[in-house]
């Protein structure tokens, strides 16, 4: 058997984390490691809003329920919560 080596995740960059992860540039969200959780949740969810179509895509997106999905929004309060899509309709 050959020698081998640790890597730590610590040591690859962003590219090479994005492929073990499967995360194109399009798929990644950053979130900045000093976070804390509802931080992290609020920018989740609220990007996942932005790009959704309607907010039952955004919580099937989440893997989370629709009422879940309403009572994360006014728990954490993320501003502005309609998606994008459904802002430009009249």
């Amino acid at each position: 058997m050959g020698d081998f080596e640790t890597v730590q995740l610590g040591e690859l960059g962003p590219r090479a984390l994005a492929s073990v992860y499967g995360a194109t540039g399009l798929d990644a969200i950053a979130i900045p490691a000093r976070s804390t959780l509802a931080e992290a949740e609020r920018m989740l969810i609220a990007e996942h809003l932005a790009r959704a179509k309607t907010k039952t895509e955004a919580a099937r997106t989440l893997g989370i329920g629709l009422r879940t999905l309403y009572t994360k929004i006014q728990g954490l309060r993320i501003p502005d919560a309609e998606p994008k899509a459904a802002s430009a309709r009249g």
